[in-house]
């Protein structure tokens, strides 16, 4: 197990290029099983969670190659391998029912969204437990109900389409009873729209994985759908792009109401949607690292192609911390942050900053918000709303003498300390990515030198972070 050794109250100064979005990266890989062409991905992330899942397709027969873009990268500090060419022409669909695909599986949270495009192509896909951070509950009810919706067939071990395993469907009124037990849970409807029969689903609830599954999984139905509540993050607009450019077609991405309208007969065990080449966004994860990052330390950073218009609100609370910085072009420059006031709603109440569905405020950037908000000039109050593990990292801040009031799972009350105190460097563990990062930002503003233990946790989601932080000019090494 890796370990980093940070000394802090350095200011940083320089570029650091944005990489591609890591949960896009893990989205996009797994649409490349829906075809038996080549496909070819850039801007890919070279990530722990990207290279397991990679090593997923590996396992299971794909063909897999990893290409330097011919872009200059040398501002970056490191040397990124982020064109990846998938060819998925000899996967064994009896892989997706191994035991060694569910303990795979187990290493990653992403791999969720191999169910879909599995269940599409072959047809049946054994549940696993899925890894990813543990931040609270995360059940996957909405993946299961969804496909269930479609058509398939949840026996409590594997998903599979009636014709795979006849022997566990004897009668229609079976599937017809599934659907009647599990009313509370979604709605499967049916409607005459320009004379044509169209199947409505709701989705439980606005899941980004959940949203990407349902297209992956839909990618070979026969009848027109229109599935509601779904995501509407910048992954899925760009999940869709891709899977139409493969052959489907998808309308409303970007909205919560998506249309699926395929008008020809797909046949996935003969793999007949089509290869393609896509470029992944910016992770819009690193951005919020880095702006938290040069605030706290108050650092000259220019922050290079942050897919600005790809946002969402994801800029608007750094700007109520009272956080100075600039969008330029696709850039953003953060400097001159020797003091940061927090603003205050109108009647004077102390300001909220809370996590709501795309495009407000993301709730993995509430970790670097806070940790951002402790050398501000004012009060904030955090709400993750979703998980109820999330906020736990804060006593680690407040063991470096951050100002901070943990009022439940869902609640922390951050006193920002205007530059009047300096954080306390201190050994600590990283929890989870955000949180992992989150640490690694606050020992870099920090007296002494602080060792954070658990590193691989940051790896999973931050490509060569210390050659990266040392190209600024951080006192930063791995051991």
């Amino acid at each position: 197990m890796s370990k980093l050794k940070i000394k802090g109250g350095i200011k940083l100064k320089g570029e650091v290029i944005v990489q591609g979005s890591k949960n896009e990266a893990l989205q996009i890989i797994s649409a490349t099983l829906l075809t038996k062409e080549e496909c070819i991905i850039h801007n890919v992330p070279n990530i722990i969670d990207v290279n397991n899942l990679l090593n997923i397709f590996k396992l299971a027969g794909a063909e897999i190659k990893r290409e330097k873009e011919s872009t200059d990268i040398s501002k970056q500090g490191f040397d990124s391998k982020n064109s990846v060419i998938i060819k998925c022409e000899n996967i064994n669909g009896d892989f997706f029912l191994s035991e060694e695909w569910k303990s795979e599986a187990g290493k990653l949270r992403g791999s969720i969204t191999l169910m879909g495009p599995a269940l599409a192509r072959f047809g049946a896909v054994a549940i696993p437990t899925f890894g990813g951070d543990k931040i609270g509950k995360r059940p996957i009810d909405t993946h299961i109900n969804g496909f269930v919706a479609l058509g398939y067939i949840y026996d409590g071990e594997k998903l599979y389409r009636s014709e795979i395993d006849s022997s566990y469907i004897k009668h229609k009124q079976e599937i017809d009873a599934i659907y009647k037990e599990n009313s509370d849970n979604w709605q499967v409807s049916y409607k005459n729209i320009e004379n044509q029969k169209v199947k409505c689903i709701l989705l439980e609830e606005a899941s980004v994985t959940g949203t990407a599954n349902m297209l992956l999984a839909a990618s070979n139905t026969k009848e027109k759908l229109i599935i509601n509540n779904v995501a509407c993050e910048p992954y899925i607009e760009q999940l869709a792009t891709m899977l139409n450019s493969m052959g489907m077609n998808i309308q409303g991405a970007g909205t919560n109401r998506i249309i699926i309208n395929n008008t020809k007969e797909k046949n996935f065990e003969q793999g007949s949607l089509k290869g393609v080449e896509h470029r992944v966004l910016s992770d819009f994860l690193e951005v919020a690292s880095f702006l938290a990052l040069a605030a706290i330390t108050n650092s000259d950073i220019f922050i290079k192609g942050c897919s600005v218009d790809n946002l969402g609100m994801t800029l608007l609370p750094f700007k109520k911390l009272g956080i100075n910085f600039d969008v330029v072009g696709d850039d953003i420059h953060v400097y001159n942050n020797d003091e940061y006031r927090v603003s205050t709603y109108s009647n004077g109440e102390p300001l909220t900053i809370y996590s709501e569905p795309w495009p407000k405020v993301s709730p993995d950037i509430l970790s670097l918000l806070l940790v951002a908000a402790i050398q501000s000039h004012g009060t904030v109050l955090i709400h993750e709303k979703m998980y109820e593990s999330r906020l736990f990292f804060t006593d680690k801040l407040i063991g470096m003498g951050a100002q901070i009031i943990l009022c439940d799972p869902h609640r922390a009350i951050v006193v920002g300390l205007n530059r009047n105190k300096k954080l306390q460097a201190r050994k600590m563990d990283g929890p989870d990515i955000r949180a992992g990062m989150a640490l690694v930002i606050a020992a870099l503003s920090a007296e002494g030198e602080s060792v954070i233990d658990n590193a691989e946790q940051i790896d999973r989601g931050y490509e060569n972070l210390v050659e990266r932080l040392r190209a600024l000019g951080a006192d930063i090494e791995k051991v």
